[in-house]
């Protein structure tokens, strides 16, 4: 006879108890791929609600970044 019963618990707790140690054993992926995905997700969503108004930027903000960066002294002094 055992002299220790088995403890019945829930499945409901043991999964919890297996999610929360997952998470906590994978914390630096999680958050990577979290800082990765929000900004995605916010330029799809704007660009969607951009269409849906039917407002088209045609590359005006992206040829005024990438004209400000070739003029930057100071990112070329970086570079080289």
């Amino acid at each position: 006879m055992n002299p220790y019963p088995e403890r019945k618990t829930s499945k409901r707790i043991d999964f919890f108890t297996n999610l929360k140690n997952y998470l906590y054993c994978r914390k630096l992926p999680l958050l990577i791929t979290i800082a990765y995905t929000t900004p995605v997700l916010v330029v799809l969503l704007q660009r969607f609600w951009q269409y849906e108004v039917f407002y088209y930027d045609h590359g005006y903000t992206e040829s005024a970044a990438y004209q400000a960066a070739q003029r930057s002294t100071f990112i070329k002094s970086i570079l080289i």
